[in-house]
């Protein structure tokens, strides 16, 4: 096993596109890292450099303290799994596993043990005689991260290893993919754009954006405390308000959202670290699970409520979303339990939510990490 630590790595195409800019990571042994971000933002090149597929165009790539930044891709011992599989058809799974271990020159009877080892691992030894087309997307993807561990690498590469599989095989996998990781104890970095997989897998994410890292923290703390509004927005869901602080206090912001006759003040939260002062453009990120809804003219518990008008009504199983349209005509989404949903598209209700729950955010999206 391995650290893989990137040292201020830069990566420029013809013409000077930038794909990737200023990368600082450190990845622990063990440890199961995602890079996450849209279409672009440079995750997938950055996973292409750490394998050695690229070349970083300044920076550098250390593996346990160990320069690899100008070593070939054979020689730094890493396991690749591919969205595609890239399995050979003509080979049976037995001889796609065992294919890396016979560049390696390995004598047949350690090959042989090795196969039946990852067979026995995927669960697949009774389908060791078959071919990828005879086998199903979560098989033929089991035969893809065998083939990659068999070889012992120090670190395991996946880029989108999930992406083709439909919703319920996919969530199975990812539960199966994150056990074998942790009993391996082989440390790990994945690239998705799926933010759902990112949180279910990862022990850190590094969130993308323009080649550049925008965060980089457990998914706790992504979710709970983006630093951005860009992460704010792009890790779950989240209902993102503009502002201008009223009033800066020492644990509290007052708020002024909403446009015209239409405004309204709420009070959030104010971490120590912040240091917002009266008339700075702020954003509030507001999680959907942490909005209440209640007919007019209740009395709520919490701090902050909102007018608002029911647009939409949507029945998702367990919970329902509701599109609420605010008088400055901006819409949110609530989640509320399925038992506790009483309002159809046209009702007047209030949204009410607490101080502690709102996020104060940047009033630009662009933060680095």
């Amino acid at each position: 096993m391995s650290t893989i630590e990137l040292r201020h790595v830069r990566k420029s195409f013809a013409g000077n596109i930038v794909a990737v800019e200023n990368v600082d990571l450190f990845v622990d042994e063990g440890e199961f890292v995602v890079l996450l971000g849209p279409s672009g933002c440079g995750k997938t090149t950055t996973l292409r450099m750490i394998a050695g597929f690229e070349k970083p165009s300044s920076g550098q790539i250390l593996f346990g303290g160990r320069d690899v930044t100008h070593t070939p891709t054979r020689q730094r011992e890493v396991g690749m799994v591919f969205q595609n599989y890239a399995l050979f058809p003509n080979m049976t799974v037995a001889e796609n596993i065992a294919f890396g271990l016979k560049q390696r020159k390995i004598s047949s009877k350690a090959i042989a043990d090795r196969v039946n080892e990852m067979l026995s691992l995927a669960q697949l030894a009774d389908r060791r005689d078959q071919y990828p087309a005879e086998l199903s997307g979560g098989q033929q993807q089991r035969v893809a991260l065998v083939r990659a561990l068999a070889i012992s690498p120090r670190l395991l590469l996946m880029d989108e290893p999930l992406g083709a599989l439909d919703l319920k095989l996919r969530e199975m996998l990812q539960i199966e993919l994150k056990q074998l990781q942790r009993k391996l104890g082989i440390t790990t970095v994945l690239v998705t754009h799926d933010q759902q997989e990112a949180m279910s897998l990862a022990d850190r994410i590094v969130v993308m954006q323009e080649g550049r890292m925008r965060q980089l923290g457990s998914p706790e703390e992504l979710y709970n405390k983006p630093n951005s509004r860009f992460v704010a927005e792009f890790v779950g869901k989240n209902n993102v308000l503009s502002g201008i602080v009223k009033n800066a206090g020492k644990d509290e912001l007052s708020i002024q959202i909403g446009e015209g006759d239409s405004a309204c003040d709420v009070v959030a939260v104010q971490a120590k670290t912040d240091s917002w002062k009266a008339g700075d453009q702020i954003a509030l990120g507001l999680r959907p699970e942490h909005l209440y809804v209640a007919p007019p003219g209740e009395e709520v518990q919490s701090s902050n409520c909102l007018p608002g008008k029911v647009s939409e009504r949507r029945f998702l199983g367990n919970f329902v979303h509701y599109h609420v349209e605010l008088p400055w005509k901006q819409m949110v989404i609530i989640e509320c339990p399925t038992r506790l949903s009483q309002y159809e598209p046209g009702s007047d209700i209030v949204v009410h939510f607490k101080r502690q729950d709102c996020q104060p955010l940047a009033a630009s999206s662009v933060v680095d990490a």
